[in-house]
């Protein structure tokens, strides 16, 4: 796997700056290992994005995982798959690897993951 988006340490915490404009179905992140968090922030300016992620760093899930939409009245009873640009995403679990691809034409400008970890020392 290929290492996309530029990360920045922060203390406990990585923020990756995605690629650009990656074209319709290429990825803006992708990271092989997360497996030190379990909370994710993801958002972009424009455009719309998928996730797909991985257990062992290997295999990837066939469908796109899902959100909550921090947006929401009720962010943990709003899950979505397709996340739209001006809008910030959660997603609260432990990953490997994690690959966020632009969905669609609508080019994807200015995507940032943000991961963390909650009830970790």
């Amino acid at each position: 796997m290929t290492l996309i988006g530029t990360p920045q340490h922060r203390g406990q915490t990585l923020l990756v700056l995605g690629l650009d404009a990656p074209g319709a179905g290429q990825p803006t992140i992708e990271l092989d290992d997360l497996s030190k968090f379990n909370e994710f922030a993801l958002m972009c300016v424009s455009g719309s994005m998928t996730v797909v992620a991985s257990l062992d760093g290997t295999n990837y899930s066939t469908t796109n995982i899902a959100w909550e939409d921090e947006n929401e009245a009720n962010p943990q009873q709003t899950r979505v798959t397709t996340l739209a640009g001006g809008s910030i995403y959660r997603h609260v679990g432990s990953l490997k690897s994690i690959r966020v691809v632009q969905d669609g034409a609508t080019d994807v400008i200015s995507a940032v993951l943000m991961a963390g970890t909650i009830g970790r020392a």
